[in-house]
C-alpha cells in the first residue's frame, strides 16, 4: 500500500508551513525516549527533541515565560541545557483528578549535536 500525504503535509512528511529550524527526534512506536530531569529534579518524558528544543509531558506545569535548566540523560552520561518555556498546554486529563502537561522549551542555543535517536541503542 502506498503512502498518502494528509492535506497540508509535504513529501518528506512534515507539515506544510514547517518553521523548525531543526528536525525533531520523535519518541514514539517502541523508541525509548532519552531521561530529562528538569531543576530541580522534576522527572519529565521527553515526547520530542531537537537540537533547538524539547517537547515534555509532565505532572508538572511549567510558567511560560520561566528560563529552566534540564539535565538530558543520554548513555551512561548526559548533558545539562537551559532553555526558556514557550508553552505549556493541559495534554490529558486522568482518572482521579490528575492532569497532564505538555510543555514546549526552547534551548538558549542549539546543541553542538542531534540528539539521540533512541535510550535503549545510544543511536543517534
Amino acid at each position: 500500500m502506498a503512502h498518502t500525504l494528509e492535506v497540508g503535509d509535504t513529501a518528506d512528511g512534515a507539515p506544510a508551513g514547517e518553521r523548525r529550524a531543526f528536525p525533531r527526534v520523535h519518541y514514539a512506536r517502541g523508541i525509548l525516549p532519552p531521561g530529562v530531569r528538569v531543576q530541580p529534579a522534576r522527572e519529565v518524558i521527553a515526547v520530542n527533541l531537537s537540537r533547538g528544543g524539547v517537547l515534555v509531558e509532565s505532572v508538572w506545569r511549567f510558567r511560560p515565560g520561566a528560563s529552566v535548566t534540564l539535565h538530558v540523560q543520554q548513555g551512561t552520561g548526559g548533558f545539562q541545557v537551559r532553555g526558556t518555556v514557550e508553552r505549556c498546554l493541559v495534554h490529558a486529563l486522568e482518572r482521579g483528578g490528575g492532569v497532564r502537561y505538555r510543555a514546549a522549551i526552547r534551548f538558549e542555543a542549539p546543541l553542538v549535536s542531534d540528539p539521540p535517536s533512541d535510550a535503549l541503542y545510544g543511536a543517534g
